[in-house]
């Protein structure tokens, strides 16, 4: 079918290839100033020779240019050219108290259970790993729980100033800006109810319990292709993959890997959207940082496929989801809107109707009265979800504070405390909010290999 489709199509294909590779690349070479800031020196030293300005020229573009590379790779562990990094990022939760109500009784003494869990736990640490040179770049990381998962592991190829980016591997695939945000750069330590919905159920787990896919854990992240660019404020990033979540792997007879078989063009198609208002009034407006409308498409399908386990068990999958946002932030204050959905539109319990339906939104607002160092916000988020679309509407909202304090932009303390409300027929709204301590430390260190690709 979508075979037939590139073949029909040719040249809507070349026309869309086109316009997000090659015709970017043309207009930023055109547009590039054809003077440089040092030009500015030589008018305003009119004492100095046209032949010692020139030279003056040359010597402060190079040592501003420096100065900025070695700001940059101060504030940030980023790989420049020939440059080899190792990144380490942990997050360690102390809950204070979490409520857990729950009615259990002790069989022998008749009292009931505990209903708050206090204590120590670590939250998936994650190792990382990453190489950039002028037009390459490697990236890997690894969370360690009770299991040792592969997250990320993708290489990239892309122009010289970015304007497009081929990457082949296992990614986050593209969803929510909040999806696509590391734990280090997040706000809350926890996802919204949203966009962890989206990463979940936009691959292969489910919600029927007597699935295999249950249990998946899909990490937001998926093996295979994408392309990314961005220009003037403009930016994209296309997938097409397996569609089933990390470390899913598509073997066949020579390989066999979770998935035996799939057919050809039964693929996760995705893609996201956004632009920055602020690239056209940074001249004016210089303390709008950003103003980014975004939103992401998706939709993921597989008929017929066979699980490698045992090479007879048959499954189809059909996922869509959709949402989109927006960010603000104007010197000392942020805020974010995100409104997505999602459908689960197989029917693996087979009781005539599609499995699972759910939409959500979040609002947050942060205040940052010390840049850097101190940071303090409210989170409302809602979610709706209706399971074998029967109508038993289950509604959830969580409203979150959050203090956030960073100390020497290696470590970070976030103190929340999270209130839970559920409104569901027959289910009582138990009491479960959590006070939460989260200390994230984020090390990392750089090599010069000596040497440029």
């Amino acid at each position: 079918m979508i075979l037939e489709f590139l073949k029909k199509h040719r040249a809507l294909v070349l026309c869309f290839i086109l316009m997000f590779t090659i015709i970017p690349i043309l207009i930023a070479e055109e547009q590039e100033p054809q003077t440089d800031a040092a030009t500015e020196i030589k008018g305003e030293d009119n004492a100095t020779t046209e032949e010692a300005s020139s030279d003056t020229e040359e010597s402060t573009k190079e040592n501003t240019e420096t100065t900025k590379e070695d700001n940059d790779e101060k504030e940030k562990f980023v790989a420049t050219d020939g440059i080899f990094s190792i990144n380490l990022f942990a997050d360690i939760w102390l809950k204070p108290v979490e409520f857990v109500e729950n009615g259990v009784l002790n069989s022998d003494t008749g009292e009931n259970a505990a209903v708050v869990a206090s204590g120590f736990s670590i939250y998936n640490p994650i190792f990382g790993m990453s190489y950039e040179a002028q037009n390459f770049s490697f990236n890997t990381n690894i969370s360690i729980g009770r299991t040792i998962d592969l997250l990320d592991l993708n290489f990239s190829f892309y122009t010289k100033k970015k304007e497009v980016e081929f990457i082949f591997g296992q990614m986050k695939i593209p969803l929510t800006f909040e999806n696509a945000l590391s734990r280090s750069d997040r706000d809350y330590p926890m996802l919204s109810m949203i966009s962890s919905q989206l990463q979940d159920y936009s691959l292969l787990r489910q919600t029927y319990l007597r699935s295999p896919f249950t249990a998946v854990k899909s990490y937001g992240r998926d093996l295979g292709v994408g392309l990314k660019g961005s220009l003037y404020g403009f930016s994209y990033f296309l997938y097409v993959g397996n569609g089933f979540g990390a470390n899913i792997g598509i073997g066949g007879s020579e390989d066999k890997q979770t998935i035996f078989t799939n057919d050809f063009g039964h693929f996760i198609y995705a893609g996201r959207f956004e632009y920055n208002f602020a690239e056209i009034f940074k001249e004016k407006l210089p303390d709008f940082t950003e103003i980014t409308i975004g939103a992401h498409g998706l939709y993921n399908f597989h008929d017929n496929f066979l699980l490698g386990s045992d090479e007879r068990s048959i499954f189809s999958t059909k996922r869509a989801s959709w949402s989109c946002d927006f960010q603000f932030s104007y010197k000392y204050l942020r805020t974010s809107f995100i409104y997505g959905m999602g459908w689960i539109l197989e029917d693996q319990d087979r009781d005539g109707h599609g499995d699972y339906f759910y939409k959500g939104w979040d609002f947050r607002i942060i205040g940052v009265p010390i840049p850097d160092v101190l940071e303090m916000g409210i989170a409302i988020d809602g979610l709706i979800t209706d399971k074998n679309n029967t109508g038993n509407l289950f509604n959830y909202l969580n409203i979150t504070a959050n203090l956030q304090a960073n100390f020497a932009k290696y470590f970070t303390i976030d103190i929340a405390y999270k209130h839970k409300i559920l409104d569901a027929i027959n289910n009582a709204d138990l009491k479960n909010d959590i006070f939460l301590i989260s200390l994230k430390m984020n090390f990392g260190a750089a090599f010069d290999l000596g040497k440029k690709l």
